[in-house]
């Protein structure tokens, strides 16, 4: 299998992905919620980055509400990050 970057506000693409990566602002990251979700194949993985601890809670509550099991979370200098796996 072949790992495809893509420098791009998710262009259309012919398949799911296996795993999205996104290092951007929460409000960023909240409004690209639905569209990172439907971007992501069965059992795919979100790695979301650029989140101040403040923010934590709203984020995991957001990516829960469209259907994003959290797998791990790390704060580090202020900033957390993410990962949620598809549960749909």
């Amino acid at each position: 299998s072949k790992i495809r970057v893509v420098d791009d506000i998710m262009p259309d693409q012919t398949r799911p992905y296996g795993v999205i990566s996104a290092n951007v602002r929460f409000p960023t990251l909240k409004q690209l919620g639905e569209l990172i979700c439907s971007s992501l194949r069965s059992g795919g993985f979100a790695v979301c980055s650029g989140v101040r601890p403040w923010e934590r809670s709203e984020m995991i509550s957001h990516y829960q509400g469209h259907g994003f099991e959290l797998i791990q979370s790390t704060e580090l200098k202020n900033w957390a990050a993410f990962v949620f796996r598809k549960n749909m």
